[in-house]
């Protein structure tokens, strides 16, 4: 192989030793081993023509075979880059409009009910202010609350996520 060839490779290699500890990344790997092939290509052209040029057949054979193989591979590889690259854009498109309409959705949800809730505490407050609650009934009732207001923000935002991934389900499959 090259000199050139080799830098390449040498660089591929050098940047997959330093991901080695970092979360895996398929598709860059992908892209990698795509870059790697390419220049691994561009060094068994150069041996072809460097074997023809000084006149070895049998180098020149096996280089030739050598890079048919490796082009096939390299198509291959930058086929499958290409498709990683449309899934991606898919998913870049498709996630932040899901997660808009989830978001929207739970709010839609849980609005409504944290106003119930504060509508209570007023009332519950104001018992206690014209003396018609004890403190101890009042805190007792303001604890309840502070427990049954999660729970049901929980279950309605459940049920607003199911609701909303249900609608862009369709959404996506009637497209």
């Amino acid at each position: 192989m090259s000199e050139r060839g080799n830098v390449g490779v040498q660089a591929d290699v050098a940047r997959s030793v330093s991901l080695a500890g970092e979360d895996f990344d398929p598709h860059a790997l992908l892209e990698s081993g795509t870059r790697t092939l390419a220049a691994m290509v561009e060094a068994l052209a150069q041996e072809y023509k460097d074997a023809v040029s000084q006149q070895r057949p049998q180098a020149a054979e096996r280089a030739f075979t050598k890079f048919m193989k490796a082009h096939g591979e390299l198509a291959k590889a930058l086929k499958q880059v290409e498709a990683g690259r449309t899934v991606r854009s898919e998913f870049r498109k498709t996630i932040p409009r899901i997660v808009q309409e989830i978001t929207a959705a739970s709010i839609r949800a849980t609005l409504p009910l944290i106003r119930q809730y504060a509508e209570q505490m007023r009332s519950e407050v104001g018992e206690y202010v014209r003396g018609n609650v004890s403190a101890d009934e009042l805190l007792k009732r303001l604890l309840r609350y502070e427990v049954q207001l999660p729970n049901e923000v929980a279950a309605r935002m459940k049920a607003a996520m199911t609701g909303a991934l249900k609608s862009e389900e369709a959404t996506i499959t009637d497209s």
